[in-house]
Formats: structure tokens, C-alpha cells, sequence
């Protein structure tokens, strides 16, 4: 049977797909579902099931754990057929499997009795085993004991634990556990120290810094109070000195203006005399005139070039000049 160690053989049954792994596994996936479906180990090969002297079944255990938290295990029957198939797959009880397996190498009669497949040595030993059960020198509890060592020997089924074996590997166990637990707990105790330690300096420089911060910000808003205060002297003395540059300004365009008026009058008194003169000049001449040819011919054609109205308002303004 070691020929079919490392292969594998899978049959598709009521929306299940089983596949069995001869001295390794035996896995199931559902099929029918298709989102969260179910995919769990029927079974990990533990040992050969030996009635008599024939292998009867190959024992897989210890697969996933069942809802009544009890291990699934599989028993695969060897039947003899025309080649390497899984035949079938049942559940007689929850959790514990039965496969029917068919292959060639189960067909010889003697295929699967134990004695030829032990060594020269495990022979031996055997027949000294079915002889004392014989004469009855040993009791059939007795027998099934010195059997199970002798498969033990030829490696047909994992070695048993003596009560001082495991008395042992558990003390040695609970010894691992407490050196972890000590372990642990002086690194737990070093690790709060350490971690005291650091907080406190943590602490320490964060208050520092949280002063050094606060007098920093003490000093700039005492900088920004003086700034503000400088700021306000500041707009305070330009104020004034607009307004006094806005009054001096208007009182130079105030006398700029008299003294353009006052520019402008005797230019117009002038300008009104030397009319008044020519008027008189021109009237002389006429009188002149008509006394001298005896009749009223003028040698000039002269119009007076002012009326009375433009007469009255030289006068006003003659008065006003004289009045400034």
C-alpha cells in the first residue's frame, strides 16, 4: 500500500466532494452552496485497525472539530477492485465517516494479513504470542497487549505512553509554563519601569517646553501691545498734521485767490480809464471839429463805444476799487 502514498483520490456525492489521501488525509468541500460553503479535514492517518491477524481498515483522526466539539475520524474499508477509486462515503454517526475503497493491491487473499508483512525478528516474536495464547499462559487481554506492542515495533500503529512518560512530559510542561510566566512577568515589571521612567521625563520636558512656549507667547503679545500703542501715536500725529496741512492749504488758496482778485482789479481799472480817455478824446475832437467847419460834419465817423448800462457798471466798479 506504500505505492499509493503521496497521491490522491476525490468522488463527488450529494453536493459534496470528498478526497481521500492515502497516510496523509481526508478533506470534504460542499458544493451545492455557493457563497460561504463548507471545507473542513475529515481525518489525519493515524494508525492501521488490526482484527486478528488482518488489517482491517486504515484509521484517519483528529480532523476539524464537530459542533459537540469531538474530532472528526474516518474509517477507510480496502476492498479489492479493478482499480484506485473512492466507491462510497457514509456518516453512520455525526462526525465519524466510513469510505470504501477499491484497489488491485487488495485483491491477493493474503493481501492484508499482518503476518507477512512482518520483519524475521516481528515473526518470531508472533508465534511466541500465538503460542502462549494456545497453552493459555497469557489471557486474551493479555494477548491483544503483547499484539499491539509488536505492531508498535514494526511501526503498524504509534507507540503508547506509559503513565511515567506522561507524568513526565507534563512536568516538564507545567515547568515551561511557569519559567514563561516569570519570564513575562520580570519583563512586564521591567517594561513598567521603564515606561515610568520615560513618562516622568516625558512629563518633565513637556512642561519645560509648555514654559518656554508660554513666556514666548508673553513676550510677543507684550511686543504687539507696545506696536499697537506706537501705532496709535503714530495715526494720532498724522491725523494732526493733516489737519493742520489741510488748514494751511486752504488758506493759501484763500489768499492765492484774493490776491489773483486783487491782481486782476487794477488791470481792469485800467483798462476802463483808457476807454473813459479816448471817449473823451474823441468827443473834444468832434466838438473841435464842428466849430471849425461851422456846420454838423464830423471828420470821424465815431460811435460811442459804451452805453449807459456798460457807463453805469464802470462806475461801480470804480467805486469799488477805491474802496479797496
Amino acid at each position: 500500500m506504500r505505492v499509493l502514498a503521496g497521491k490522491c483520490f476525490s468522488l463527488s456525492h450529494d453536493g459534496y466532494r470528498y478526497e481521500f489521501c492515502p497516510f496523509h488525509n481526508m478533506t470534504q468541500v460542499e458544493q451545492a452552496v455557493r457563497w460561504n460553503s463548507f471545507a473542513g479535514i475529515l481525518g489525519v492517518w493515524k494508525e492501521w485497525i488490526i482484527v486478528n491477524n488482518t488489517f482491517q481498515a486504515m484509521f484517519l483522526a483528529n480532523g476539524d472539530v464537530c459542533p459537540g466539539e469531538k474530532p472528526r475520524q474516518t474509517k477507510v474499508k480496502l476492498r479489492c477492485g479493478d482499480q484506485n477509486k473512492v466507491v462510497s462515503v457514509t456518516e453512520p454517526t455525526i462526525c465519524q465517516y466510513e469510505v470504501r475503497f477499491e484497489t488491485p493491491l487488495a485483491c491477493p487473499i493474503d493481501a492484508f494479513l499482518v503476518y507477512p508483512a512482518l520483519s524475521l525478528e516481528g515473526k518470531k516474536e508472533w508465534e511466541k504470542i500465538e503460542e502462549a495464547l494456545y497453552h493459555e499462559e497469557i489471557t486474551l487481554q493479555g494477548y491483544n497487549k503483547y499484539r499491539r506492542r509488536l505492531f508498535q515495533k514494526e511501526n503498524f500503529i504509534p507507540p503508547d505512553k506509559s503513565d511515567k512518560e506522561i507524568m513526565k512530559e507534563e512536568k516538564a510542561i507545567s515547568q515551561e509554563v511557569e519559567q514563561a510566566l516569570s519570564s513575562n512577568i520580570a519583563n512586564s515589571h521591567s517594561a513598567v519601569k521603564v515606561a515610568s521612567v520615560s513618562e516622568f521625563h516625558s512629563k518633565a520636558e513637556c512642561a519645560k517646553a509648555y514654559n518656554e512656549l508660554l513666556a514666548e507667547v508673553q513676550r510677543l503679545r507684550k511686543q504687539l501691545s507696545t506696536s499697537g500703542q506706537l501705532q496709535e501715536r503714530v495715526n494720532t500725529s498724522e491725523l494732526t498734521s493733516n489737519k493742520q496741512d489741510v488748514k494751511v492749504t486752504a488758506m493759501k488758496s484763500n489768499t492765492t485767490a484774493s490776491m489773483t482778485n486783487k491782481k486782476d482789479y487794477p488791470a481792469t481799472l485800467k483798462s476802463n480809464k483808457e476807454d473813459l480817455v479816448s471817449k473823451e478824446s474823441a468827443s473834444k475832437l468832434y466838438k473841435q471839429n464842428k466849430n471849425l467847419r461851422g456846420d454838423q460834419g464830423i471828420l470821424f465817423n465815431l460811435k460811442p463805444r459804451y452805453s449807459n448800462e456798460d457807463s453805469n457798471v464802470v462806475k461801480s466798479q470804480l467805486s469799488k476799487s477805491q474802496e479797496f
